[in-house]
């Protein structure tokens, strides 16, 4: 399962401008698209993609330079046996 993040109010708010533009994409690669409400919920809504077990997540940040990551670790639960 791919899914693609995307915080609208990143780039002083020009990531909502590419917000059709993903939803297009992610639609014609069959992927998920959750549009976050701010910073804090990116990096939320990225931890619940690993619980929903999602493979492939792509975080589109604008502008694309200012990228700045926060690690952390999101493990899936495990199947239960």
């Amino acid at each position: 399962m791919v899914r693609f993040l995307l915080n609208p109010a990143s780039g002083r708010g020009t990531g909502a401008a590419h917000l059709h533009r993903l939803r297009i994409l992610a639609s014609r690669v069959g992927a998920g698209l959750v549009a976050s409400k701010s910073a804090a919920d990116l990096a939320e809504q990225a931890r619940r993609a690993a619980t929903d077990g999602v493979e492939r997540l792509i975080v589109a940040v604008v502008p694309p330079q200012y990228l700045r990551v926060q690690p952390f670790v999101a493990e899936r639960p495990r199947p239960a046996r």
